[in-house]
């Protein structure tokens, strides 16, 4: 018994030539029907150099595959407002061009259907372009596999894997990714109706996706459990979106900006360097990092140069969170946006070096101390010199201080507490630094007497440069303040 070509084809798996099934290549005449021939005979159809017209849906078989010479060789037009090519389990489409011609309605590439399974198609080395819905929807099937594809000013999305009709679990991205100027996103992964939604897609591996002036988003993940590489820029509304679904998905993108619309920043890791915004990189819901010493997490400044935050272990059960270096000041703010929270500490609080640093600033004053016993100074005799008596005119003085004791309210404690506000006892600082002048001295020279002067821009002390140059705009602010402890003291020793 002879085999005839056909026959052939059929049991080997060797290639059935579109234009031996009646195809016409320059495109004049509908090759649809040759098509369906080719499979009929054989799974494995080869569309040659060429432009190939298709009226009417390819349904792709199980296993089926359809090979072209090259997306610049071999072109297929939907031309009857039609989809191309619907692929099923474990189908192909490889090394064409789809297009469509006139007005077009539809996708022009689609993965499995309500009812027919696309899992572990593959479709790869295809140009889609021109459709009047998406270049390519996702439908139904797990495990497939989209490699090197360009998808551009498609009516909707270049790429789009839908939610509500099965499950799209699993799927990688392989070589690249191009998807532009389309009418909304370029590449669209959708969330399903509730967070526990099962028709969507997780688990997927998408990389070296590059979305480019797309009309709403350039990437948008709306599901759990994906990792999204991608390099996104110039899309008109946001480069890469978080959905109100997406969970658990490690994202890095390039140059873009970032949309978190999940409703809480830990629900993701996005990891995104933008050349005018700098580095940023969140680490969410991540309890330990690393436990060896000198280990640690830093911030970058926006240039991407290193950062002025440093958390690190610096030995067993010791930590340290510090800010700047030698060559500059820093400052380190712990606040909350309605200025309510509490910080609370259990534990002793301390100083890095001994008598070096303040508490508070004469432009950044804390309101109240509470405390459960009064301060303790250093009074130790090892500590002091030039230790004497008060003199006569020092005593002068001190006994005019004693008649300068008044009443007072402070001007902002009226503001906002109007006739609640309470009344204090003391001393104005400008009539202190009077009686001294008044008996020949100066009160800077004692340490009961305070004067403090910096520079503020918008609100907030600046500090001036190696030269002595304050930034332009800065307001000069002083304080005169008194210490109650001594001055308490120099009265009553005049006594």
């Amino acid at each position: 018994m002879s085999l005839t070509k056909a026959s052939y084809s059929m049991i080997s798996g060797a290639p059935a030539n579109v234009l031996d099934y009646g195809a016409d290549a320059t495109g004049s005449a509908d090759s649809a029907a040759a098509f369906t021939a080719a499979f009929a005979v054989s799974n494995n159809v080869y569309a040659p150099t060429g432009s190939f017209k298709l009226a009417s849906t390819i349904t792709m078989p199980p296993y089926g595959q359809i090979v072209g010479a090259g997306i610049n060789n071999t072109t297929i037009t939907a031309s009857g407002n039609n989809v191309a090519f619907v692929l099923q389990y474990w189908s192909q489409l490889r090394q064409l061009k789809v297009l469509k011609s006139g007005t077009h309605t539809k996708n022009l590439i689609e993965v499995g259907s309500a009812t027919l399974d696309g899992g572990r198609a593959v479709i790869s080395d295809v140009w889609v372009q021109g459709a009047g819905v998406d270049g390519i929807q996702l439908i139904y099937g797990n495990l497939g596999t989209l490699q090197n594809i360009t998808s551009i000013s498609n009516g909707l999305n270049g790429i789009r894997f839908k939610s509500g009709s099965g499950d799209l679990n699993a799927w990688t991205t392989q070589g690249y990714i191009d998807v532009r100027a389309n009418g909304n996103d370029g590449f669209r992964v959708e969330g399903g109706a509730s967070l526990g939604d099962t028709l969507c897609s997780k688990s997927n591996f998408f990389n070296n996706i590059t979305a480019q002036s797309n009309t709403q988003y350039g990437v948008y993940i709306g599901t759990r459990s994906n990792l999204v590489s991608a390099y996104t820029e110039t899309n008109t509304v946001a480069d890469l979106v978080l959905g109100t679904y997406a969970r658990g998905n490690d994202v890095t993108t390039v140059q873009g900006n970032v949309v978190d619309n999940s409703g809480n920043p830990s629900f993701n890791l996005v990891s995104n360097y933008n050349g005018s915004g700098g580095y940023q990189r969140l680490f969410q819901n991540k309890t330990l990092f690393s436990g060896v010493t000198a280990a640690g997490l830093q911030l970058y400044n926006n240039d991407g140069t290193t950062g002025t935050i440093t958390f690190n272990k610096i030995g067993a059960n010791q930590y340290q969170l510090s800010t700047g270096d030698s060559a500059a000041a820093h400052r380190m703010f712990f606040n909350s946006s309605d200025g309510a929270t509490t910080w609370e500490f259990k534990g002793h609080i301390l100083p890095f070096t001994d008598n070096t640093y303040n508490l508070g600033s004469a432009s950044f004053r804390f309101a109240t101390v509470y405390a459960a016993t009064g301060a303790i100074n250093t009074s130790d005799e090892r500590s002091k010199q030039d230790i004497q008596i008060i003199d006569d005119v020092e005593k002068r003085v001190a006994g005019h201080i004693k008649g300068l004791i008044k009443k007072f309210r402070f001007k902002d404690a009226v503001v906002e507490k109007g006739n609640k506000a309470r009344v204090h006892f003391g001393v104005i600082a400008q009539e202190v630094a009077d009686a001294f002048k008044a008996e020949g001295l100066d009160a800077n020279c004692y340490g009961l007497f305070c004067y403090d002067e910096w520079h503020e821009v918008d609100g907030q002390s600046v500090e001036a440069d190696d030269l002595g140059q304050y930034p332009e705009g800065a307001v000069k602010k002083d304080r005169y303040g008194i210490r109650y402890d001594e001055l308490l003291c120099f009265v009553i020793g005049a006594m």
